[in-house]
């Protein structure tokens, strides 16, 4: 071979030799360039869902600042004035001899009404779970629900209680309030029932009724207020990592699980 021959073997090999190192460069460079592309759409979506999240947690904790405020008007307020009404009809008895039955009559009343209201009020405050837990908390909540007389409620805890961090037992309590709440106004239902259960690592809550159900593409168009019930429960189960699962059909009921890592 003369040294031309063997100049061109050297120049094509080194040609040949720079175009490979070239397009392994710019694969390299289009692999790193999907990469960070990647790895910036994950952040994006990350920081989607973080800002979501906080805005749901703000949304909630104004909720829970306004159930806050309307429970102590209720009581330091509405209460009051009923009690002194109360008191000056007692004093009006007292002084005279003969009083109508309507007076007798409307203490019963006001009576009746300041134990509903001081049900409500602690029914609202989010505060009684701070002081007696998540279990005493919907124990009361079912015997305010049992002064509905046109509805029976059937109530049961199963497993050894465990006391869940506060935000998450709130966000628990007010799904079950919901989901009753749900019950007296929209299903027509004759019996609800609830059942908790502890278990090793979960916790599994159902509400069930045997009311008219929800035909869903229908019922949420017309109400407004259910389906805005129904996403409150959705949001609340989302911050603290729970699972809400919805199964109703009309005229067999409404069921709703509720399902929490412990």
């Amino acid at each position: 071979m003369d040294e031309n021959s063997k100049i061109i073997l050297i120049t094509v090999y080194s040609s040949t030799l720079l175009i490979f190192i070239c397009m392994l460069f710019l694969v390299y460079m289009i692999i790193l360039f999907k990469r960070r592309q990647l790895m910036s759409q994950h952040e994006i979506e990350i920081s989607k869902i973080n800002f979501e999240r906080d805005r749901l947690s703000i949304e909630l904790e104004i909720q829970e600042q306004t159930l806050s405020h309307i429970s102590k008007e209720i009581h330091d307020n509405i209460c009051l004035s009923l009690s002194l009404a109360k008191l000056h009809l007692n004093t009006l008895i007292i002084e005279n001899a003969q009083v109508s039955p309507e007076i007798n009559d409307s203490i019963d009343l006001i009576s009746k009404s300041l134990i509903d209201l001081n049900d409500l009020s602690k029914s609202v405050d989010g505060e009684i779970i701070k002081r007696y837990g998540l279990i005493h908390a919907i124990e009361q909540e079912v015997v305010y629900f049992g002064k509905n007389r046109n509805i029976k409620i059937n109530y049961e805890c199963n497993g050894e209680i465990l006391f869940l961090p506060w935000k998450n037992e709130l966000m628990i309590y007010r799904i079950i309030q919901e989901s009753l709440n749900n019950v007296i106004k929209h299903s027509k239902a004759k019996k609800v029932e609830l059942h908790i259960e502890y278990m090793e690592k979960q916790l599994r809550i159902k509400v069930e009724d045997d009311g008219i159900g929800i035909e869903k593409s229908r019922d949420l168009r017309k109400n407004k207020k259910m389906s805005s019930g129904l996403s409150n429960m959705q949001k609340r189960a989302s911050q603290i990592h729970g699972s809400l699962e919805i199964f109703s059909s009309p005229d067999n009921g409404t069921c709703i699980s509720l399902f929490v890592s412990i």
